[in-house]
């Protein structure tokens, strides 16, 4: 589709240099009958090189190219006014492009929005350089999650006070519903649990933004369609709880370091597994860590998650599959996301994890 859209534009622009050519008396085209001015050719010719900067910005994904498409759609419909009989059937090309660059502009600025929450954290609190993890620090948790820190290469590594992590992945709503590939962002902030996440998804062919806030113990979802126009909200009690956990299995899956946290309670263990409790203000929640025998975590379960927006609490499970060398430790690469319902486990979701950053000092 990207490909087809960048042919299009690059074709409606070379299209835009025959107003130019007739203009000037360049070429002879007999398919133009009206007379176009020097000016006017001016116009065509600066359309034109817009639209091929415009195709270039959207085949290679920058940012901005929602705002040259606008100019250009601008200029464009100028020159086809001018010539309306011959070249009417631009209009329809500008339409499209002009539908394209608001969506853009709706990803670009909901995009924008998150990028501002995050810069107020930064902004709110003073990253310090941050003391070496040490054996010492990690004698008083359990056995198993010693063997897991130990593993992942934290010890002897800066303590984790926030983190940035990229995926991508696919995700759906229900076990009828056709897998959305995305991409995602996140950061979290442990001194004042804080959790910012940001999704692009194709949802039927149709760009959707998504973006998780769980700050001062709240959480809201919102979900826009073109990332300009709302579809879900969700927000609540249950929300909290739920992004609570989230953010409790995030620390144990994303940043092993962080385990030396005192609102984690160790509640018993056995051979490979180990029960934990974490709280963030009035809420706790409990979840259940499996390793395998090398120390490496597997799995994490909970029962404390709500389902979307069902009201209803089932076993939320996070296998882990594979582990990578990144930031000079070893993490996961891929996990899924489950819910076990009566019926049977529903996996949702499913994450890649392309890159992770420990206490950086800034958004980038």
């Amino acid at each position: 589709m990207r490909i087809a859209f960048t042919i299009l534009v690059s074709f409606h622009a070379l299209l835009h240099a025959l107003g130019f050519l007739k203009a000037f008396g360049l070429a002879d085209l007999k398919q133009l009958t009206t007379t176009i001015s020097k000016p006017m050719g001016v116009v065509w010719l600066f359309a034109c090189i817009l639209f091929v900067v415009y195709a270039v910005f959207f085949a290679f994904k920058n940012n901005l190219f929602w705002l040259v498409g606008l100019v250009a759609v601008i200029f464009s419909q100028i020159a086809i006014n001018s010539s309306w009989q011959d070249t009417k059937f631009g209009t329809l090309i500008n339409v499209i492009v002009l539908c394209v660059s608001l969506a853009g502009f709706g990803s670009w600025n909901y995009f924008n929005n998150y990028n501002k929450e995050v810069s107020a954290v930064f902004q709110q609190d003073t990253f310090m350089p941050t003391a070496v993890l040490s054996e010492n620090d990690i004698q008083q948790l359990p056995e198993q999650v010693k063997k897991y820190i130990r593993f992942v290469g934290a010890v002897g590594k800066p303590k984790v006070s926030h983190f940035k992590a990229e995926f991508t992945g696919e995700i759906r709503e229900d076990a009828y519903s056709p897998w959305m590939p995305f991409t995602c962002i996140q950061f979290n902030f442990l001194k004042e649990p804080t959790r910012l996440f940001f999704m692009k998804a194709k949802m039927k062919g149709f760009p959707i933004g998504v973006f998780h806030k769980f700050r001062n113990g709240k959480a809201t979802m919102g979900v826009r369609l073109f990332s300009l126009i709302h579809v879900q909200r969700l927000e609540g009690a249950e929300m909290n709880v739920s992004e609570t956990v989230t953010f409790f299995n995030d620390m144990c899956v994303l940043a092993p370091a962080s385990l030396i946290d005192n609102r984690i309670k160790w509640l018993g263990a056995e051979r490979n597994t180990v029960k934990a409790s974490f709280t963030n203000k009035e809420i706790t929640v409990t979840a259940v860590l499996y390793f395998d025998d090398r120390g490496a975590l597997v799995n994490f379960i909970s029962q404390d998650r709500y389902a979307g927006n069902t009201g209803k609490k089932y076993a939320w499970a996070t296998p882990l599959k594979n582990y990578q060398q990144l930031e000079g430790q070893q993490i996961m690469e891929n996990a899924e996301t489950i819910y076990s319902y009566p019926d049977g486990d529903f996996i949702y979701g499913k994450f890649t994890l392309k890159s992770i950053s420990y206490n950086p000092t800034g958004i980038n």
